[in-house]
């Protein structure tokens, strides 16, 4: 009897973990096997498809992608910066002009005295933007020199936008007067009649702003300028007198 009693209470445990196994089933009946915990245990359904596999950087199957993405990556920054220096490196704003011959809207001689010449005109000029993006032209500033002296200086403050790889024509109206310490280009003038010009040297210089960053370019220039009175009488006259010479009555 003793035996039986033993038994029973040997089989007692058995009986109780087969029970206890059963609950613990129950209770994560709505799990999956852990696949990274070496089979001992189990994580919620909804959370299977957020597991992280972690696989070694020295394991062959990575290596080929690895390599190919760096590359791309690498090739992908090299063609991004070379573009962005190509397209925002700054380049300088050149000068030219736009003509050697400047017809004055204005001019006076008088050879009364010792001499007098007045003249108004306009200097007009090109500027040229290399640049792969707009430049602005705040202040232009001009110097005319003749037989080594300084005669004016002009300034033409308004601004101009130029777009990017692209010329725009500027000006700067000017005034010259020579006075009697130079009398002699009154008498030029008058000798030369209508056809005369005065070789005169010109310093441009601009202040133009792009990208934050203000620089000055220059040009010096000679050009000629006519210097022939522009009166109603001389003009009439000169109209009078090209008539008889197209009729062969004016030599």
């Amino acid at each position: 009897m003793y035996g039986s009693i033993k038994g029973r209470e040997m089989q007692q445990p058995l009986i109780s973990s087969e029970n206890n196994h059963d609950g613990y089933e129950e209770l994560m009946k709505g799990s999956v096997h852990c696949p990274t915990c070496r089979g001992t245990g189990r994580v919620p359904k909804e959370q299977e498809a957020k597991l992280i596999a972690l696989i070694p950087v020295t394991d062959m199957r990575l290596n080929p992608q690895i390599k190919s993405k760096v590359a791309v990556a690498v090739i992908a920054c090299i063609v991004i910066a070379a573009l962005t220096i190509f397209f925002l490196i700054p380049r300088s704003v050149s000068l030219s002009t736009s003509g050697f011959k400047i017809k004055p809207e204005y001019a006076l001689v008088n050879t009364s005295g010792k001499g007098l010449v007045i003249l108004h005109f306009t200097n007009s000029f090109n500027v040229t933007n290399d640049n792969f993006y707009p430049v602005t032209v705040s202040t232009a500033r001009m110097t005319a020199m003749h037989d080594d002296k300084k005669q004016a200086t002009a300034t033409n403050s308004s601004e101009l936008n130029i777009p990017l790889r692209s010329t725009s024509l500027h000006y700067i109206k000017m005034n010259i007067t020579f006075d009697f310490d130079e009398g002699y280009v009154a008498g030029f003038c008058v000798k030369n009649n209508w056809s005369s010009q005065i070789v005169m040297e010109f310093d441009i210089s601009i202040n133009s702003t792009y990208l934050g960053h203000t620089e000055q370019d220059t040009i010096t220039t000679y050009q000629h300028v006519n210097c022939s009175a522009t009166s109603p009488k001389r003009r009439r006259r000169s109209a009078v007198s090209q008539m008889l010479g197209e009729l062969g009555l004016f030599q």
